[in-house]
Parts: structure tokens; C-alpha cells; sequence
């Protein structure tokens, strides 16, 4: 057996392949390789929420890829020669029931290549695509808006970082270097009060030794 290796190739986004489910012949995609020529398709319909599958096998001749009868399945391709049908293939090349070999690519012709039809004619990638890209604009969307929330916050908490945490201790310090000031300023005019009343003189005494002066003169 040799798989096609990439996953790209299988899903809702991978190869086209045409198969008959037993009742009628269906467009749908790979879900997995299950042998050399053996696949595991889907139409894309589900039954109680699961996928419906058929096992089908690669038709080998002209006459069965043109008329698809239950258990088979075919890949139609454009080569330069006209419509052909895949027989076989591998990760890279294929073989078709014409006898020819050919590169290939998936959905466009690339250096040369053949191009294998894609599943849905490439609307369901794009639809993908274009979902995942509105996806990322909401995430986006979303992240700016958190910024912009986060703004106010941060102008709140770096105002409060800015403020000097040393401000009401400074307070306190200021208040008592200005009570130590007053009490500096009391205690001078205290001590100049005190000499000023110690450089009096006593008037009484003064006032006794004049009286005996003039009792002394009489």
C-alpha cells in the first residue's frame, strides 16, 4: 500500500471523487485510505449527527469509470490529452485507466502537473479560509478591547505607584521639627524674661537705705 500521506488531500477541503453508495452515484471527498486502491468516502450527509461512509474501490477500466456501479468509485482529472480517470495514486503521481503517468497537484496544474479536482470546486476551502479569517478578527477585535479596558487601570495603578509612600511620614517629621522650632523659640523667651527680671533692681532695699540716709541726716 502506498498512501497518500498528506492530510490535505482528505476532509471537506481535499480531493473530489465520484462513487456509487449502492443506491445512486454520489460527488463527495476522501475521509481515509483504507488499502492500494480502496478509500473510505463520504457525500457529506450525516445520520444522527454522524458522517455517512462507504467503503469504495478505484475502478480500473474506462468502461467501469464511466459507469459506476455499486462499490466503485473514480477521480476524473483533465491531462493534456483530454478526460481521463485515476487508476491509481500515489502522495505525488498517479497512473489512469488510460495507461498514462502524471504529477499532480491538488486543484491547480502546477510545473507541469495535472491538476486533481478539489471537493466543491474549492468553495468549501474558501469558505473555510474565510471563516478562520473572521475568527482571527474577532479574536483581534477582542484583544484591542481588552487593551483598551486595561488603559484606565493602568493609568489608575501607575498614579497610585507614583505617589511618594513617604509623604505622611514626611508629615509627621515636618510637624515635629516645626513643634521642636516653638519650643526652641519658648524656651529663649523664657530664659530672656528670667534675666530681665533677675537685673532689677531692689527697689525696696534702695528705698530702706535712703529712708536711713535721711534718718541719719536728721
Amino acid at each position: 500500500m502506498n498512501p497518500l500521506y498528506s492530510k490535505k488531500n482528505f476532509g471537506d477541503t481535499g480531493i473530489s471523487v465520484s462513487f456509487h453508495n449502492g443506491t445512486a452515484v454520489k460527488t463527495g471527498y476522501i475521509t481515509r485510505q483504507s488499502g492500494t486502491n480502496t478509500f473510505i468516502c463520504t457525500d457529506d450527509t450525516k445520520t444522527n449527527n454522524t458522517l455517512n461512509t462507504w467503503k469504495v474501490r478505484l475502478a480500473q477500466t474506462a468502461a467501469k469509470a464511466g459507469t459506476l456501479t455499486a462499490g466503485f468509485c473514480t477521480i476524473p482529472i483533465t491531462a493534456p490529452g483530454g478526460s481521463e480517470h485515476i487508476r491509481r495514486i500515489w502522495n505525488s503521481r498517479l497512473l489512469t485507466v488510460e495507461g498514462h503517468t502524471y504529477k499532480w497537484s491538488l486543484d491547480t496544474s502546477k510545473n507541469g502537473s495535472v491538476a486533481v479536482p478539489l471537493f466543491g470546486g474549492g468553495t468549501m476551502m474558501m469558505a473555510k479560509a474565510e471563516a478562520k479569517e473572521v475568527k482571527q478578527a474577532k479574536v483581534e477585535a477582542k484583544a484591542e478591547e481588552a487593551k483598551a479596558e486595561a488603559k484606565p487601570q493602568a493609568k489608575v495603578e501607575a498614579k497610585a505607584e507614583a505617589k511618594p509612600e513617604a509623604k505622611p511620614q514626611a508629615k509627621v517629621e515636618a510637624k515635629a521639627e516645626e513643634a521642636k522650632a516653638e519650643a526652641k523659640t519658648e524656651a529663649k523667651a523664657k530664659d530672656a524674661k528670667d534675666d530681665t527680671s533677675s537685673s532689677k533692681p531692689n527697689m525696696l532695699h534702695i528705698k530702706g537705705e535712703v529712708e536711713g540716709d535721711i534718718r541719719l541726716v536728721e
